[in-house]
């Protein structure tokens, strides 16, 4: 008696899975190609948002400051700072405004005082800005400044310097310049590394 040839059970059901998951995803394909149907048109735009922050306007602003040597004084009465000895540069600059405006001054120098005194006390300088030779506010600064207590004695003393000054201008081009003087005829005040800088700012 010949034996036959029988498939599995295991090969069977191997077989009824393949056959469903391949029905699936047939059906899957077929489905999705009918229910896609054809592009619609485009939508309208959406609203537009707010407005961004408008940027800062440019400063207008002038600057001066001499690549050398140094300035110095022994006048009692207020007189023009020049950028170095030997020159008749002053440490002065131009600045135009379309509209009324206030003017930042700054003025950087590093100071020496030197004091031959006939008595006991002290001494100093003082420096000032002016625009269109008018006073800023404050009028002036006691810029630096040296004593003593022995009679007759020498006396010095030095460091940095930084001022600042205020002016409201109206529409137009002004001169800022500095000036300087000591308490004492016998004193005598140095400047180097200096720095004029001023900044033209809305007027309230």
């Amino acid at each position: 008696m010949s034996r036959s040839e029988g498939v599995s059970k295991t090969t069977f059901l191997v077989g009824i899975v393949v056959a469903i998951l391949a029905s699936s995803l047939i059906s899957t394909v077929i489905s999705t190609q009918y229910v896609r149907g054809p592009k619609g048109d485009k939508g309208d735009s959406g609203p537009v948002g707010p407005q961004g922050l408008s940027g800062i306007s440019r400063i207008p602003f002038a600057s001066y400051a001499p690549l050398s040597g140094f300035s110095s004084t022994n006048s009692t009465e207020s007189v023009d700072m020049l950028a170095y000895d030997s020159t008749s540069f002053t440490m002065s600059v131009q600045i135009s405004v379309e509209n009324k405006s206030n003017l930042a001054i700054v003025f950087n120098a590093y100071l020496r005082l030197e004091w031959s005194q006939t008595g006991i006390g002290w001494t100093y300088a003082t420096i000032t800005a002016l625009v269109d030779g008018n006073q800023t506010s404050p009028y002036e600064t006691r810029a630096i400044e040296t004593s003593s207590s022995v009679f007759g004695a020498y006396s010095s003393s030095a460091h940095g310097y930084s001022g600042f000054f205020w002016k409201e201008v109206v529409a137009g081009t002004h001169n800022v310049k500095i000036q300087w003087k000591v308490s004492d005829s016998n004193t005598k005040a140095y400047a180097m590394n200096q720095y004029l800088v001023v900044y033209a700012l809305p007027s309230s």
